[in-house]
């Protein structure tokens, strides 16, 4: 007789953001622009298992992912991809901020 593994699901979610500096009062301060738009992909090896982007607010979530060993890609036109090797666990809060930084292009700085 066999028994077949049971796939456990989990939620994964995070944000993708870039550095920016702002000048308020008289001093520099750092803060997060959201980015939306950035397509976020959940990979093993060279398969692709799931996608899908940040909304206005650079948010992105994944429902009822196996739990496992993945990749993920961030990619948005005019800035630097960016990957992560994550571990998705079962009933553990899955979640994963990204900083993106814009393409050295002399329109950029």
């Amino acid at each position: 007789m066999f028994i077949k593994a049971q796939a456990y699901l989990t939620n994964f979610s995070g944000r993708v953001y870039r550095d920016s500096i702002s000048f308020e009062k008289y001093r520099l301060k750092k803060i997060q622009i959201s980015i939306s738009g950035a397509t976020v992909s959940l990979q093993q090896g060279q398969k692709i298992m799931q996608t899908t982007t940040t909304d206005k607010k650079g948010n992105y979530s994944f429902k009822s992912v196996p739990s496992g060993a993945y990749d993920v890609l961030i990619t948005k036109a005019n800035y630097k991809s960016t990957w992560q090797k994550i571990m998705l666990k079962n009933s553990l809060v899955n979640k994963a901020d990204f900083c993106l930084s814009l393409l050295d292009w002399p329109m950029y700085q």
